[in-house]
């Protein structure tokens, strides 16, 4: 609860993080989002086929980051969100989605016969959107706390927080439909 409201906060208010939230408040925001958000790994992994729905959320959501970087280097030239993120663009996304739905689809046959190929498809185009959305948030995460970096452990990205953003988003988003579609009874 305390997350989203300081997100729709984040989203909603053009000041800085630090200009309206005390400081201790942005340390316990970062870990509730980090903790809340990856813990939905554990309820994935904990329904029955848990361990085949991990990795096919880890597949395609690395995927979908791996076409959107590939697309998008090559043929983008439409900003996505010119202000969070300007290096993103509209075909690095629809890189993205093509990629992770390739992904679901080669999950299905490989090891994830739980879902129908249809489900699996539609999996892989709402995992590229919320693993797209993960991306977004930590942009404007770091922009609002003014850091440009998360971390300086992995040389040329912006931190380890980069490279699993995508999956903070993506992983809640599969394990609630997960739930809507009764995979846990």
């Amino acid at each position: 609860g305390i997350t989203l409201v300081i997100l729709t906060g984040f989203f909603l208010n053009h000041r800085n993080m630090r200009e309206w939230l005390p400081k201790w408040m942005v340390y316990v925001f970062g870990v509730l989002y980090l903790a809340l958000l990856f813990g939905h790994f554990i309820m994935l992994r904990q329904l029955p086929q848990g361990t085949a729905m991990v990795f096919f959320v880890l597949i395609v959501t690395w995927l979908s980051d791996t076409g959107g970087f590939v697309i998008g280097l090559a043929f983008g030239r439409h900003a996505l969100a010119p202000v969070l993120s300007p290096k993103k663009t509209i075909e690095g996304f629809l890189g993205g989605i093509l990629f992770s739905l390739v992904g679901a689809v080669l999950c299905h046959l490989w090891f994830f016969s739980v879902l129908s190929l249809a489900q699996c498809a539609i999996l892989g185009m709402l995992i590229a959107v919320f693993a797209t959305l993960g991306d977004l948030t930590e942009s404007g995460i770091k922009r609002s706390a003014q850091v440009k970096d998360s971390g300086t452990l992995i040389p040329g990205h912006g931190g380890v927080l980069d490279r699993i953003d995508s999956l903070l988003l993506s992983a809640p988003a599969f394990y609630y439909y997960a739930l809507f579609v009764e995979l846990g009874s």
